[in-house]
């Protein structure tokens, strides 16, 4: 069986394609089970990675997925996930919903469970611990994202539709993938791309423990650099690794336009004057 996983573009937001792929390669040569880049041969599609986030998007997302369904081998299963399928944010046209009625819809949190249990493979429970980190390579960059998702319910921003509030990975799962860098190229760079990051580190570690993440991820001698993204809760100790840790050359935050009143909206755990102290 031939197995296509694909979409348009990439989403910070969910890494199942990732863990997909390494499932699938692991597992399915022992059962005449391979990944293939020709959407036109496969047995299997699996759609992922998909956005709501313009009309623009779903468009030329529902137009790639409708040019697969009209050019796939005739007996071929379609799995479409990510947000289009799980969309509250537009009313999607007839064309769309007549597209989408020919695939079968899977949500975000069910797509592994529901595409190996289709291929019929069995991952053991450590395993699935191991692949519960979600990262992505790009040549010599690793993308890794500790959480995702998001509490809040702006109307103006995809997150919250989404199916799910949020997840993350343990911070034991992080020391061991911590460990299994120092297996890679001598030159690696680091992109810890989280929805939230600072925010949801009060919420799953029980306490503020963004720090120990940075911290713990930059120790392998391999990796050369670190991008953190996504900051928008700047406690002290946040601050402290940021401006000792010489390995992080980057950070991504959002500023908001600064806006208090847009802060309060979206429940932001910082005002206007802890930004102007930070950026100080």
């Amino acid at each position: 069986m031939k197995v296509y996983i694909g979409g348009v573009g990439t989403c910070g937001c969910h890494n199942e394609k990732d863990e997909l792929i390494y499932l699938i390669d692991f597992y399915g040569s022992d059962k005449n089970i391979y990944l293939t880049e020709n959407v036109d041969d496969a047995d299997l599609i699996i759609f992922i990675d998909t956005c709501v986030s313009t009309i623009e998007t779903i468009e030329c997302m529902l137009g790639t997925l409708n040019y697969i369904l009209n050019t796939k081998k005739s007996n071929a299963k379609v799995f479409v996930s990510g947000c289009l399928a799980y969309n509250v944010k537009f009313k999607y046209p007839d064309a769309a919903l007549n597209i989408l009625n020919k695939t079968t819809i899977v949500t975000s949190s069910k797509i592994i469970e529901c595409v190996l249990s289709y291929l019929n493979i069995d991952v053991s429970e450590s395993h699935k611990l191991e692949t519960r980190v979600p990262y992505s390579f790009k040549d010599d960059i690793i993308e890794l994202s500790p959480c995702s998702g998001c509490p809040n319910n702006c109307s103006f921003c995809k997150s919250s539709y989404i199916d799910y509030k949020s997840r993350s990975i343990s911070l034991d799962d992080i020391k061991l993938f911590a460990q299994d860098i120092t297996t890679y190229s001598n030159n690696v760079l680091l992109d810890i791309a989280s929805s939230n990051f600072t925010t949801y580190g009060i919420d799953l570690y029980k306490r503020q423990r963004a720090h120990e993440v940075i911290s713990i991820l930059s120790e392998p001698s391999n990796v050369q650099g670190i991008s953190c993204g996504a900051l928008i809760n700047f406690y002290p100790e946040l601050i402290n690794e940021i401006l000792k840790n010489r390995k992080v050359h980057e950070i991504f935050t959002s500023l908001e336009s600064g806006s208090e009143l847009l802060y309060n909206t979206m429940c932001r755990p910082i005002s206007l004057n802890d930004w102007i102290f930070v950026v100080k």
